[in-house]
């Protein structure tokens, strides 16, 4: 399918102006990598949460702030596993520092057309 990376690219990059925000900006300058890269990457983050919930950080909390290691199933980890209703317990009570409001949608009607002018991008 010739044109379909790039084509995905540019549409991460305007998806947004519509609603009024800038562009997108991507590392690298958009560059694509290969799928080594790809497995290299998703090998290096599985190994620092499996550091991580086997207790790797503990003795650095600011790299696991606002991480909860509570579970209902992993038996390798350093902290211990916690029923299903202390686990609802500890949802209820971590969802109660939140305001509950309702989302904001916008008022933009679904048939509007937009034209970006990509000479200005």
């Amino acid at each position: 399918m010739p044109g379909l990376l790039d084509a995905t690219r540019d549409w991460f990059k305007v998806y947004k102006i519509p609603t009024g925000k800038p562009p997108n900006n991507f590392a690298e300058k958009g560059k694509f990598f290969d799928r080594e890269f790809a497995l290299k990457t998703i090998q290096h983050d599985h190994h620092s949460w499996l550091n991580m919930i086997k207790g790797g950080y503990d003795a650095e909390p600011t790299k696991r702030a606002g991480i909860s290691l509570l579970n209902t199933s992993l038996d390798y980890q350093a902290h211990p596993k916690i029923s299903p209703d202390a686990a609802l317990t500890a949802i209820n009570e971590a969802s109660q520092e939140f305001v509950r409001e309702p989302a904001f949608v916008d008022e933009l009607s679904i048939d509007t057309v937009y034209y970006i002018d990509r000479s200005k991008l």
